[in-house]
């Protein structure tokens, strides 16, 4: 770490609210120029810098405390993400495409279970959201975005190639895939024709 760095971390330490809009500003950056585990590190520091300046005003009020919440959640989807998906391969849904079928059960299974993937889902939505992309019902929610996605690839290729909609997108499809498998020919998947192979 450089003395600039370490300066600037002890400043929001310390809390200059500047400082620490900075730091998450550098993490963003990182984050944008592949670095994501520089990105990890300075919202980790963020974060901390927020707990820090709370604490020092004798009370975390809700909104900081929903921020730090998170953003703590956030740098973990990071971490698991960088260490399992950061070889160069194509986005994990495109394994997805040999399936038949909508989807609807294990994305709406996952939303429900208030897990760790109904947290990815609620951020697939914001990010879905921050591209322009409408969530509303009944014909624009998340499974059936999520279906979009899977058979019409090209239209959402710009959005599935960005690093902050991958780092949910690809454990997302990877346990919608589990899922499928375990389930075998049920109703998620549908039946192919008779007399002809699935």
């Amino acid at each position: 770490m450089n003395d600039e760095l370490k300066a600037l971390i002890g400043k929001a330490d310390c809390g200059d609210s500047e400082a620490q809009k900075e730091l998450m500003e550098r993490g963003d950056a990182a984050g944008s120029a592949g670095d994501h585990e520089q990105a990890a590190y300075l919202y980790k520091m963020a974060a901390m810098a927020y707990r820090i300046s709370a604490g020092r005003q004798g009370t975390l009020s809700a909104e900081a405390d929903g921020r730090c919440t998170w953003m703590e959640v956030v740098l973990q989807l990071y971490r698991e993400w960088i260490a399992t998906y950061t070889k160069p391969v194509a986005p994990r849904i495109n394994r997805l495409k040999r399936i038949r079928g909508n989807f609807d059960r294990p994305i709406l299974t996952l939303r429900r279970d208030g897990g760790k993937f109904s947290f990815m889902l609620r951020y697939l939505e914001k990010q879905l959201m921050e591209h322009d992309i409408e969530i509303c019902a009944p014909g624009g929610t998340i499974n059936r975005h999520f279906y979009y996605m899977v058979n019409q690839h090209e239209a959402f290729t710009g959005f599935m190639n960005d690093i902050d909609v991958r780092v949910v997108l690809d454990p997302i499809a990877d346990e919608v895939l589990r899922q499928i498998t375990l389930e075998g020919s049920s109703s998620v998947i549908s039946k192919a024709p008779k007399g002809k192979k699935p």
